[in-house]
């Protein structure tokens, strides 16, 4: 079934639910499809993907007409405007509310009490006006009162356990820590509620910084939103621990495609307003040096827990038909499929396998005539052991660029635990971990391919299990001090 709304047509059960003809008039296509379905192999090469996430336990594909993106982009910031001049007037009536509830409690005015009964018969009487109106009830506000401290981390990804984004990560270590957090979720329908011991999701139209401004905390921002730019002032001025944790480069998403909402200045905004700053690589942290010097870099890390096997389970399965694979996001921003397809052809032997999302139309139906390119759609983080065990090597092919060379990606860390050997392309951060192999160009892409004939030696494995001791999200974490700081100050 399909339903037509403003120019929006719903496909809830994937792609293939289309009526004949209802491309035509839609502006926007919104898919909902099960995580790990693959979806139908085409849409209208008028449309192009714009967004994709996780929603539950199925993904939400939005595809967008070309020529409406530059005025969604537009109507995205109008958007973003407006909810910060409504966050603002939030914390001003907040402020008021505040002024007059001290006012009330105060020994002057209880004093006083006596003079103005008084003086009631002089003036008019104040039964006859309405009471003020009390202020809205801020969801979980009586429990984020209990907390001895209070972490706020807004993402874009909904809180899974099992998963393993670094705003995830940063919010299981301080919950583990016996912090309270407070998990704001740019785009959700799920109601606030506690989602794992001391983590409380709540959705960002819910989500009202003023009445949080009391209570003891730290806020940790990973996107320098124009709306979370704006709680950030409000929630420094309460006294809150500001950091600002860049975790991409932001502005190259912006360049490429993604990222609609940015703007370089909020970002810098955000960065001079943080009391601490940490950074993913050093070429960010390097990026925005010249606006404070004090950036910590704070690599990825990766939580063995997630991936539901023993360390090394691929490197000691026996090896079967010679297979690479690759998981992840799948976005043409980034992903070299040039590179990939040139390997796919000059390995006609081996067999590439595809597991994530984010996948556009046009880079699939160039897939059609590779029998040697499989893709597996999404899989469960705790369920990819399944597939690697049979892998003989992990890839992470990505574009030479700006954007690649402030990338840590997540995946290298766990190819390391499951004791892949890695190619990778355009990513000089991880030129020299373990296990991996950083190659300059296609040609050498598929030669290191061409070559891994067999399981790492236990030499190899002992130098890549110490290296992945300073890996976990424990000891990478630790190192933010931001626990410590809003504890005592």
């Amino acid at each position: 079934m399909t339903e037509h709304q403003a120019g929006i047509l719903f496909a809830p059960n994937g792609l293939q639910s289309l009526e004949e003809g209802a491309l035509e008039t839609a502006r926007l296509v919104v898919v909902s499809q099960p995580v790990g379905e693959e979806a139908a192999s085409h849409i209208d090469p008028d449309f192009v993907l714009t967004s994709a996430s996780i929603v539950g336990d199925e993904i939400l594909l939005v595809y967008s007409r070309a020529a409406f993106v530059p005025r969604l982009a537009e109507l995205e910031r109008e958007v973003q405007l407006l909810s910060a001049r409504a966050d603002a007037s939030a914390a001003e009536a907040a402020g008021l509310r505040r002024l007059t509830a001290g006012l009330l409690s105060s020994w002057s005015w209880k004093v006083t009490a006596p003079l103005r009964w008084v003086s009631r018969p002089f003036l008019k009487d104040a039964s006859q006006e309405p009471s003020p109106a009390p202020p809205t009830a801020f969801p979980l506000l009586a429990e984020l009162q209990k907390a001895r401290s209070l972490v706020v981390i807004p993402c874009a990804v909904p809180f899974r356990s099992s998963f393993n984004q670094r705003p995830i990560s940063m919010a299981r270590y301080f919950a583990d820590r016996g912090a309270t957090v407070l998990y704001v979720v740019l785009e959700s329908a799920e109601p606030a509620q506690e989602v794992y011991p001391r983590i409380f999701h709540l959705p960002l139209a819910a989500f009202d910084a003023a009445s949080i401004a009391e209570i003891p905390g730290t806020y940790l921002c990973t996107r320098p939103d124009a709306v979370l730019v704006e709680a950030a002032r409000t929630l420094g001025a309460g006294g809150y621990h500001i950091h600002y944790d860049l975790m991409d480069d932001w502005e190259e998403f912006h360049r490429s495609g993604e990222a609609p909402w940015y703007s370089a200045a909020a970002e810098r905004e955000m960065v001079r307003l943080a009391a601490t700053v940490s950074a993913v690589s050093g070429k960010l942290a390097e990026k925005f040096a010249p606006l404070r010097a004090d950036i910590a870099v704070i690599p990825n890390g990766y939580d063995p827990a997630t991936l539901n096997c023993p360390q090394f389970a691929a490197a000691h399965a026996p090896l079967g038909t010679k297979t690479v694979g690759y998981f992840g996001h799948l976005s043409d921003a980034w992903f070299d499929w040039e590179t990939v397809l040139e390997a796919a052809r000059k390995l006609p032997a081996v067999e590439f396998e595809l597991i994530g999302y984010g996948l556009s139309d046009r880079s699939r139906a160039r897939l059609a005539g590779y029998p040697n390119i499989r893709l597996e759609g999404l899989v469960a983080q705790s369920d990819l052991h399944r597939f690697v065990r049979k892998w003989w090597a992990g890839m992470i092919p990505f574009r030479p660029s700006a954007l690649a060379a402030a990338v840590d990606p997540l995946k290298v860390y766990e190819y390391l635990h499951f004791g892949l050997p890695t190619v990778a392309t355009g990513i000089s951060g991880i030129a020299g971990y373990p296990l991996v192999e950083l190659a300059a160009d296609r040609a050498a892409f598929v030669s290191a391919l061409d070559r891994v004939q067999s399981r790492p030696g236990e030499p190899a494995l002992a130098e890549a299990a110490e290296f992945l001791k300073a890996c976990v999200w424990k000891e990478r974490l630790g190192k933010l001090n931001i626990w410590r700081r809003s504890s005592h100050e």
